[in-house]
């Protein structure tokens, strides 16, 4: 049965939401399992890791920040575009090169526009990177059948233990890869459990020390991630999101409407399931409703 989370306005239930949620432990046992988690499903963004990792596998050198901004849905802040900038520099690249569309920062009051704007344009850089160390064509590194998308394409079964169910277009435009939210899960634990010489090991440590790089300074993901050392959380669009934590433990969240404010109290359910908690997440758990400029409802989990 799937979790409702519940719209409730002064006193009454005005809009439910439902949410697929699924729990590992240390040692990968189910420990919460709610709505169809074995179905095909979108993760979107939350596949940024798995893109990393293919690139790495290929010869991408990046670290640290850069390798976290390679992961990232980042807010378009000054320094997430400098970084984007350095990746394509170091490729003997410019912005022009880019593939994703153009759009504005996170910050819509913000007058600039363009591709390295777009909150997918760190993994964008990084592809291109990639591709100019192995002397793949540039002008379709988006194209399913390159090498490039097929390389991510095998990491992405590698680490799911699946074969992808379905691929379509991301809102960047990169192939989007369908699998179970059991394979994300098991894909996530693949991290922090990884030797520490490895890719994926690279990719956990970059991730949750650098959670700014991966979203941005005021976004929630990057502040739960200080509040949790040793979790990396990497949220999708249409409400899909997957983390893991250092010793194991992982679990991966989906709202069956897309709707974001649901997301939160799901996330913070999941991982207070698996014992994960902080006083940050006592006020995201059951987030006010507002009116009049005051509350007068919540957010719930039934």
């Amino acid at each position: 049965m799937s979790l409702i989370v519940e719209v409730v306005r002064s006193g009454f239930v005005e809009s439910t939401h439902q949410a697929r949620m699924l729990t590992v432990d240390a040692r990968g046992v189910p420990v919460e399992t709610r709505g169809a988690v074995h179905v095909p499903s979108s993760p979107r963004s939350s596949m940024k890791p798995l893109q990393a990792l293919g690139m790495l596998r290929n010869g991408l050198p990046l670290e640290g920040e850069l390798l976290a901004l390679a992961c990232a849905s980042h807010s378009g802040e000054a320094f997430h575009v400098d970084g984007v900038r350095m990746i394509l520099d170091g490729a003997g690249l410019d912005e022009s090169a880019l593939l994703c569309p153009e759009d504005h920062p996170f910050d819509r009051t913000s007058t600039e526009f363009g591709r390295v704007y777009m909150n997918c344009s760190g993994k964008h850089a990084a592809m291109l990177a990639t591709c100019v160390l192995n002397d793949w064509p540039l002008a379709t590194y988006l194209e399913p059948a390159h090498p490039l998308q097929r390389a991510i394409r095998q990491t992405v079964e590698d680490l799911t233990g699946e074969r992808v169910a379905a691929s379509g277009v991301d809102g960047c435009g990169a192939p989007l890869f369908f699998v179970s939210m059991l394979g994300v899960t098991k894909a996530f634990r693949a991290f922090p459990l990884a030797a520490e010489d490895s890719y994926e090991r690279r990719i956990f440590d970059a991730m949750r020390t650098y959670p700014e790089w991966t979203s941005g300074t005021d976004r929630a993901e990057a502040k739960l991630m200080r509040a949790i050392p040793g979790l990396m959380l990497k949220a999708g669009a249409e409400a899909f999101e997957a983390f893991a934590f250092e010793d194991g433990r992982a679990g991966t969240v989906k709202i069956e409407d897309g709707s974001q404010r649901a997301r939160v109290p799901v996330r913070v359910a999941a991982l207070r399931s698996l014992g994960l908690d902080a006083p940050e997440l006592a006020e995201l758990a059951r987030p006010p409703l507002l009116g009049g400029g005051r509350p007068v409802g919540e957010l719930r989990i039934r």
